[in-house]
């Protein structure tokens, strides 16, 4: 071979090899989880899951759950310390006052107005308050809500928006925290918002329908994956399924298998999401079907972000990622890690999702625990059953007073519990579950607080420890969060 075309053939492999690198190392990146920075933010995952990946992460690198401080906003000039004074809260506790919504009242309106004005957190007067709530719902465009009495440039005010912005936030809001629905990342203040998730309109008050995961375990014959359809419906993507792009940029086969729009959730292990806010409406659907929410590039902040740990339920990836890599690196995920995906989006959503009051009370129990400090729930309790709306810090916050915690933490409890069966709708008295508790060796006594219609019945079984029965009142769910006498 002559000697130019042997330098030729050199310099074509050595520009091939170049553009493989500048083509290759962006996707790298984007699956190598970076080394945090000192002090910096907790952020999104950079993987599907830190075991794929081992030998590219540290140990050190993959920090165990921690209570994070509230962190310093992106934009703006307000932070939990200079905003907000807690002085307010020191001597009547946490109180919340709502101002009364403007005419005509949406229906979404009534729902958040009753669950804040029955939970143990409302008051009627603004003087005694610690925080005040103004509802942001349903504003015209181009308007802004009007400046209550008692604004004081916002400070200790909470603005409830399930919208987006339609006036300024720089002018209106002042010092006002903002409780919006997915809310952009490039506006959202971490540890001074608060991030809820967007809902639909028919979303029920109280209660809520329970997680529909019946088996974890999906059989072999389900599908995968699931692809979130852009007129709401979903479509079945098997092993063997076109690598297309996420944006919407190609075509892609709208098949028998697609589901219309209200339909019910396909039976698929994972279920995958645009980054584009009004795909975050899928995001619930995904919670209450058991199905592994894939995120791809999200543009909006995952709901209840300051407290719930989401690596633990959802996967977040780059929607530039392959179609078939992404599929590869699913199939190959563990089952044991897949059932525990599973098992905290159903736990995630029965906790803090499924109704309008659990949402509502999940946002003030975030922020009277900035208020708390370091009493405030740990991450153990937000994240564990039965979750931190049940753990009242009146009586603790520690999960060493708790019967939950002591097997995940490796320890065994110091004293005895005394354990409380509430009887409130009409049926057979639970007498095998009193004798199964009293059989344990960790209850120091039974004590059932009879709220049923029906008459208790006359006998009771015989138990190793003390039961103690006592009438509560009828037809008030809320009695049982509160001591008795």
């Amino acid at each position: 071979m002559q000697p130019w075309r042997r330098k030729a053939l050199w310099l074509a492999l050595l520009a091939s090899w170049l553009l493989g690198l500048l083509g290759v190392f962006p996707l790298l990146h984007l699956a190598v989880p970076a080394r945090p920075r000192a002090g910096a933010p907790k952020g999104w995952p950079r993987w599907l899951d830190a075991e794929l990946l081992q030998s590219f992460s540290q140990p050190v690198e993959l920090p165990e759950d921690a209570l994070q401080p509230p962190l310093a906003p992106r934009s703006g000039h307000c932070n939990w310390g200079a905003c907000f004074d807690t002085s307010k809260c020191r001597g009547g506790g946490f109180k919340v006052f709502v101002y009364p919504a403007a005419e005509p009242v949406s229906e979404t309106q009534r729902r958040i107005l009753a669950s804040v004005e029955g939970s143990r957190y409302h008051t009627f007067s603004p003087a005694e308050a610690c925080l005040l709530l103004l509802l942001s719902l349903d504003a015209p465009a181009g308007e802004c809500i009007p400046v209550p009495p008692q604004w004081n440039g916002g400070k200790n005010h909470l603005v409830l928006r399930l919208h987006s912005a339609s006036c300024s936030q720089t002018i209106q809001l002042g010092q006002a925290m903002v409780a919006e629905a997915s809310p952009i990342m490039d506006t959202f203040r971490p540890g001074f918002d608060v991030a809820l998730p967007l809902l639909p309109e028919a979303h029920p008050l109280r209660g809520g329908a329970p997680g529909q995961l019946r088996q974890h375990s999906p059989h072999p014959r389900v599908a995968l994956l699931a692809l979130a359809e852009e007129r709401g419906g979903w479509r079945m993507a098997g092993t063997n399924s076109s690598a297309c792009l996420w944006d919407g940029r190609c075509e892609q086969d709208h098949g028998p298998e697609q589901t219309r729009p209200g339909a019910a959730l396909p039976n698929a292990t994972f279920c995958l999401i645009p980054g584009c806010r009004p795909d975050a409406l899928r995001f619930l659907q995904t919670l209450q079907a058991g199905c592994i929410p894939v995120l791809l590039s999200p543009r909006w902040e995952l709901p209840f972000s300051e407290v719930i740990d989401w690596t633990k339920a959802a996967i977040v990836t780059d929607e530039r990622l392959p179609l078939q890599v992404l599929l590869a690196a699913l199939q190959e995920m563990p089952p044991t890690r897949v059932l525990a995906l599973r098992q905290q989006t159903q736990f995630l959503w029965d906790t803090y999702f499924s109704s309008v009051e659990k949402i509502i009370h999940t946002t003030l129990e975030i922020i009277q625990d900035r208020i708390l400090g370091v009493s405030a729930h740990p991450s153990l309790l937000w994240n564990s059953p039965p979750g931190a709306l049940l753990a009242l810090p009146t009586f603790s916050t520690s999960p060493l007073d708790f019967p939950f915690y002591h097997l995940q933490q490796g320890s065994r409890p110091a004293g005895r519990f005394s354990a409380l069966i509430w009887v409130g709708a009409p049926g057979q008295p639970p007498l095998k579950l009193i004798q199964a508790v009293a059989g344990s060796q960790h209850c120091a006594q039974i004590l059932v607080l009879w709220s049923s219609e029906k008459p208790p019945p006359p006998r009771w079984p015989e138990t190793a420890v003390p039961l103690i029965v006592m009438k509560g009142p009828r037809k008030c769910h809320q009695h049982r969060c509160h001591p008795q006498p």
